[in-house]
């Protein structure tokens, strides 16, 4: 499952495994170090956060969407490297970002969790994405994928 000149998907791993290790719960190639590998290969906006919400690992899409180089982002608190701010003309931040930031609710829910955010951006303009959080098995962190609206 790709995309002609945009390599692999990371849909294609989760959809090959077998039903029964989905329903028991066991985590794509079994660790956070599989995963943090398929992210930073990804095309796709993604990022791969840690149980305490800190970044392990983010495609080349989603450093540049953020604003910071990969070595920068990693180990820090997603919350702290994005700019939250509401749908009014003016673009006001939000309080508590992960209240609002889908990856981060799906950690706290061990729920997939979805949701319209409105970011703001190095160059001071704020563009909504459309951001999907996908808790991983056991609680050990939660993947984000962000599709500009």
């Amino acid at each position: 499952m790709s995309t002609p000149g945009k390599g692999p998907s990371l849909l294609l791993p989760l959809l090959a495994l077998p039903r029964e290790e989905l329903a028991a719960g066991e985590p794509y190639a079994g660790s956070v170090g599989e995963w943090a590998k398929r992210i930073t290969e990804a095309q796709e906006t993604c990022v791969l956060v840690d149980e305490r919400g800190h970044v392990v690992a983010l495609s080349r899409g989603c450093a540049l969407l953020l604003d910071h180089g990969t070595s920068d982002a990693i180990g820090r608190p997603l919350r702290e490297l994005v700019s939250i701010v509401d749908f009014s003309a003016t673009g006001v931040p939000v309080d508590e970002p992960e209240v609002h930031l889908p990856p981060l609710k799906a950690l706290r829910s061990a729920a997939m969790a979805r949701g319209l955010v409105r970011l703001r951006l190095a160059a001071d303009v704020a563009v909504t994405y459309d951001v999907v959080g996908v808790p991983l098995a056991g609680g050990v962190g939660a993947l984000g994928f962000f599709g500009e609206v």
